[in-house]
């Protein structure tokens, strides 16, 4: 029980983006056409704050010559996303001053209180490395100030261009106020540039003018300019980022400026595991989390290696294939999950840490048998008793030096290195030995070429009358594609066929209908669709008997054949 309470704490979150002060994607003050992934919660606290000479602002005069005027402007925002293309925001502004030395203040908290809804679809060139153009539309109403009859109102376009680590948003739309001596209007227009030289900060800079339908010919004068920088925090479950910046107005006179600072934290309410490894690190002994255990994929060296924080919790990236999962920390012995047993949980697990009670050292070098060249080397210990597959320790390539911890017991150490043979030696240790072990590999014969198995895939099977992928179906295409990666001069044909209940013409158009969902994803996979050829049977080449439930769930399927 307390395994199924530990692995429910588990949030999986999907990556959060960075906000704008009023909580949407983007900079500053610029929209993104993108908005927040499903699920996500996020609130945003952001202040400008400025502090000049009275002087400065009014003409001069002798009661108010060495007067000062320190303002602050806070900005709250909160914002959910019901579907990955629409968005919620709630948002309000405040202003607070001081006049005088201090001697005189004036608050108009929630001088804005306003509603926003946005919707946005990126469109991928490229999902790895996230190449996309970002079309969208948000639209808004606000009152200045509670109990007021002044209220806003309207709308703008989006559009985000998004090249990896460079991004540019474009923003116009228009307001229209109600005052209490009529209607007026404000042409909104905006300009971000994002540069993310590190996944943990970037420099923003923005440019945005809300005119005056009736001085559009002064526009410069309405210009603000607002650079500064953005740090990111934080796990997968929740992240947080902190905005710094300095908003300006250049075209006014005198030159005004406000210091800007704030936090933004996100939660995902609707959490998906799909793609991640998601999972809790607990002693084996007390069930309570570990802290800064570090989690890695084993032969991957493209996944981030990730630290737990003080809840245990950790979100990896799933690879394809077959792997290892490895847990490591310096008070506890290492541990080693395969994918077989991650897929069975579904993609979240719970690893428990043994903690270590003593230790033995194990040094020594690797070197070739026969001119004693030093060889960097994999050495695994492996628990004879326990059976317990410790993390890999690596000899120095240019020494061939090895020095390895292990808790006292008895081992099996395996030593591999590429182009030579494997091989191992068996050991008892016990606490505070220290042992110098060396180790001599032969090469290997050279190996006749042998030719390539024959390629294959399993087959996706749908359900009655439909055309869409299921969960289950995921596994199968991962295998595929992982395989059309692997030999890219590999072409095939998808085969769609239908079972016999319905006429024969709407089962053959049934048919092509699954065999297209199977390429289009695919096609998402970065698998080139000019590799694809796609056909629709219908009825025919049935897999089963049709005139039993086995039967015709067998040949609700798309079959993929190499050309």
């Amino acid at each position: 029980m307390r395994k199924v309470v530990l692995v429910a704490l588990i949030l999986a979150s999907v990556a959060f983006p960075y906000n704008t002060v009023l909580g949407n994607r983007g900079t500053f003050r610029v929209y993104s056409g993108v908005c927040e992934d499903m699920g996500m919660l996020t609130i945003d606290l952001n202040a400008f704050g400025t502090m000049m000479n009275i002087d400065s602002v009014v003409a001069p005069a002798t009661s108010l010559t060495s007067a000062q005027l320190t303002e602050i402007l806070p900005y709250v925002a909160l914002s959910f996303t019901p579907w990955h293309y629409l968005e919620f925001s709630l948002w309000g502004h405040g202003r607070y001053a001081t006049f005088g030395n201090y001697s005189s203040s004036m608050a108009e908290l929630y001088n804005d209180l306003g509603l926003s809804v946005k919707g946005g679809v990126p469109i991928y060139f490229n999902k790895v490395k996230n190449v996309y153009l970002a079309p969208g539309i948000d639209g808004f109403a606000y009152m200045q100030g509670l109990g007021t009859s002044v209220f806003g109102f309207g709308g703008r376009g989006l559009m985000t261009f998004r090249f990896d680590w460079l991004g540019i948003h474009l923003n116009g739309g228009y307001e229209y106020l109600t005052l209490p001596s009529g209607g007026t209007g404000n042409v909104l227009t905006g300009v971000g540039l994002e540069v993310w030289p590190f996944e943990w900060g970037g420099i923003l800079v923005d440019g945005t003018a809300d005119i005056p339908q009736d001085d559009l010919g002064n526009f410069t004068n309405y210009l603000r300019v607002t650079p500064g920088l953005r740090l990111g925090f934080g796990g997968r479950v929740v992240k947080f980022n902190v905005n710094l910046g300095c908003e300006i107005e250049p075209m006014q006179t005198p030159f005004r400026w406000h210091a800007l600072a704030g936090v933004g934290i996100g939660f995902d309410l609707m959490p998906t595991a799909e793609g991640y490894i998601n999972g809790i690190v607990v002693d084996k002994v007390t069930q309570k989390p570990v802290a800064e255990a570090k989690i890695c994929i084993e032969g991957h060296p493209g996944i981030d290696t990730y630290v737990t924080g003080t809840d245990g919790r950790f979100s990896v990236e799933y690879p394809e294939g077959t792997f290892f999962l490895v847990a490591e920390h310096p008070d506890y012995v290492p541990t080693r999950t395969g994918s077989e047993l991650i897929e069975l949980e579904g993609g979240t697990v719970m690893l428990e840490l043994a903690p270590v009670t003593g230790g033995a050292t194990v040094v020594g070098t690797v070197a070739d048998a026969v001119n004693n060249a030093p060889i960097q080397a994999v050495i695994r210990f492996v628990s004879i008793t326990g059976d317990t597959v410790f993390s890999s320790f690596k000899s120095d390539a240019v020494s061939g030096y090895y020095r390895a911890v292990v808790p006292a017991g008895i081992y099996r150490v395996d030593v591999q290195a590429a182009g030579y043979k494997k091989t191992h030696k068996s050991m008892i240790l016990e606490d505070t030995d220290e042992v110098v072990v060396d180790f001599k590999l032969e090469r290997m014969a050279p190996q006749a070429q042998v030719p390539p198995p024959p390629i294959a895939f399993r087959s996706i099977y749908f359900g009655r009358g439909e055309a869409g992928l299921l969960p289950q179906d995921y596994a199968p295409l991962k295998e595929a594609v992982s395989v059309l990666k692997a030999h890219p001069e590999v072409k095939i044909q998808l085969n769609g066929y239908a079972d016999s209940v319905g006429d024969a013409a709407s089962n053959q158009k049934l048919s092509l209908r699954r065999a297209q969902s199977v390429r289009d994803f695919l096609i998402s996979h970065d698998i080139s669709h000019d590799r694809i050829k796609v056909v629709g049977y219908g009825e025919s080449n049935p897999r089963g008997d049709n005139r039993t439930h086995t039967g015709r769930d067998l040949n609700r399927r798309v079959d993929i054949v190499v050309m």
